[in-house]
């Protein structure tokens, strides 16, 4: 109880318009209100669902559109499952056929480390020739386009 006398002193002191306001309660129901509160809420929930039911039946007026977008539908996942089916076949497939390749030592028991030497010889032997006539070529070109511009200048 002396709780209650502080925080009055209190409020007294902070507002003191406050504890002049009386106690009561503002707020009051018409005259019969809760009598027709069922009936009212059930012919609202009755509007609600028809109003809902309304709206489902609006999306089928044309099942022939509907009908045909479900058969494009399931068409469209088809061809991508099946595409997607003949990627793994193919990828399975190459795997199969590099591995029997790369397993496959019949090419390598023919070739001899000699004739594997001689081959790297010759691919480098003609790839300094090509590097050193395409520096012959260039030095040439540089060569004539130096004697056209000295004769220009002449």
């Amino acid at each position: 109880m002396e709780n209650k006398n502080d925080i009055l002193s209190e409020i007294k002191k902070i507002a003191p318009g406050l504890t002049a306001v009386e106690k009561k309660n503002s707020f009051e129901t018409p005259a019969d209100y809760f009598d027709d509160l069922s009936a009212d809420i059930q012919e609202r929930i009755r509007m609600k669902s028809s109003q809902n039911q309304k709206k489902v039946i609006t999306l089928f007026r044309y099942p022939q559109i509907a009908i045909a977008a479900s058969v494009i539908v399931i068409l469209v996942i088809g061809f991508f499952y099946l595409d997607n089916l003949k990627q793994k076949q193919y990828a399975e497939n190459n795997t199969i056929y590099w591995d029997e390749i790369l397993n496959d030592n019949s090419l390598i028991d023919k070739v001899e480390e000699y004739q594997l030497i001689d081959a790297y010889i010759e691919l480098t032997a003609n790839e300094k020739l090509n590097d050193n006539k395409a520096l012959l070529n260039e030095s040439e070109e540089i060569e004539n386009e130096l004697a056209n511009d000295i004769f220009t200048e002449i």
